[in-house]
C-alpha cells in the first residue's frame, strides 16, 4: 500500500505555512533501529523525513548556496533546548546523531517532558556537508564567524585555514546570521535560560566537553550555568571535561557568544568521526532524556 508522510514546514515556531509530501520509499529508513547511517563527510538524510505527527520541521534560514537550515521541534513546552550539528561539514556523523535523537524522540513523544521543546538541527552548514568540507561555500570556518569580543577574521589557530577563515565580518555568513537570530528568538521566548548544545567531531579517545565561556580582563572565565550543564554531560558520557579547548586558542566561536548572551551552551566533540554506533545513539539520548529531569 502507497503511503504519504506530511509534515509542517514554519518560517516561525508553531506557524505552518504548507506542508511537504515526503517520497513513500523514505519511510524504510525511520522505522527504529533501520535507519541507515551515513559515513562522517557525507550528506545525511533530509531532517525533513522525520516520521512522527509530533514533529514540526521549521526553516530557520537559508544557506549561501541556497539550501535549507531546519530546525525539528518536538515538544511545545517553554523550557527549551537546541541541539545542533555540522557546524562544520566535514564532521557529517554529527549530523546523524542530531537526526537519529529528533527521530527516537519524535517515535516517542511522550519520553519529552511537558515543559520542554526540543530543537534538533541537524545541518548546520549544508554546503560544507555536501562537499565534505569544514568550511561553508565562502570558505568560511561558521564556528569563528560569532560577534565575539575576540573575533577576527583571520584565524591563528592552524596553519591550514585561508585567510579570511573567520569571516569578513562577525556573522557575514547567512548560516551564522540566521541562526544566531533564531537563538535571540527562542531566548526571548523560553522559560529560564535557554540551553544550546552542539555536536563536533572528532576528540579521540575518550570525547570532550567544554563549556561556554566569556572573557573577562583577557582570561577566559566559564559560564557557571554552562559549567553545570557541561559536567553533567561529561559526566553521563564518560567523555573528558575542559574549559579550555586543550590544544590552541579560538576566535570568534559559537558557544563563547552563547555566554555573552546569556544562553547555556556545551560543545560535545564525539571520540571518533565514524557514523554513531547504535549504542552511542541510545546513551546520547538517554542524557538527553535524563537533562529534563534535572
Amino acid at each position: 500500500m502507497t503511503r504519504s508522510l506530511l509534515v509542517a514546514i514554519a518560517v516561525g515556531v508553531g506557524v505552518p505555512v504548507t506542508l511537504l509530501i515526503v517520497r513513500p520509499d523514505l519511510l524504510d529508513d525511520l522505522a527504529p533501529g533501520t535507519r541507515k547511517s551515513q559515513p562522517s563527510g557525507q550528506s545525511s538524510r533530509p531532517a525533513l523525513t522525520i516520521h512522527s505527527q509530533f514533529a514540526e520541521t521549521i526553516e530557520i534560514g537559508r544557506s549561501m548556496q541556497g539550501r535549507p537550515i531546519l530546525a525539528i521541534r518536538v515538544g511545545t513546552g517553554s523550557r527549551m533546548v537546541v541541539i545542533a550539528g555540522a557546524i562544520h561539514g566535514a564532521e557529517g556523523n554529527t549530523a546523524v546523531i542530531v537526526e537519529e535523537l529528533a527521530a527516537r524522540l519524535a517515535d516517542a513523544t511522550e519520553s519529552v517532558a511537558r515543559d520542554f521543546s526540543l530543537f534538533f538541527v541537524p545541518q548546520l552548514n549544508p554546503d560544507g556537508l555536501v562537499a565534505a568540507i569544514r568550511y561553508n561555500a565562502h570558505g568560511v570556518d561558521l564556528n569563528r564567524n560569532w560577534d565575539t569580543g575576540n573575533w577576527q577574521s583571520n584565524t591563528t589557530e592552524s596553519p591550514d585555514d585561508p585567510p579570511g577563515a573567520g569571516g569578513s565580518v562577525p556573522f557575514s555568513e547567512p548560516e551564522t546570521a540566521a541562526f544566531s537570530s533564531w537563538l535571540l528568538g527562542l531566548r526571548q521566548q523560553c522559560t529560564g535560560r535557554l540551553s544550546v548544545i552542539i555536536y563536533h567531531s572528532a576528540r579521540p579517545p575518550n570525547g570532550l566537553v567544554q563549556p561556554g565561556y566569556r572573557i573577562v580582563n583577557g582570561q577566559q572565565d566559564t559560564d557557571p550555568n554552562t559549567a553545570t550543564l557541561g559536567q553533567y554531560w561529561s559526566s553521563k558520557l564518560g567523555y573528558e571535561y575542559s574549559p579550555l579547548w586543550p590544544d590552541y586558542s579560538i576566535t570568534g566561536e559559537a558557544i563563547h557568544w552563547c555566554a555573552e548572551n546569556d544562553i547555556t551552551c556545551v560543545d560535545i566533540e564525539l571520540p571518533g568521526a565514524g557514523s554513531p554506533t547504535e549504542a552511542e545513539v541510545q546513551l546520547h539520548l538517554a542524557v538527553l532524556r535524563g537533562m529534563m529531569e534535572r
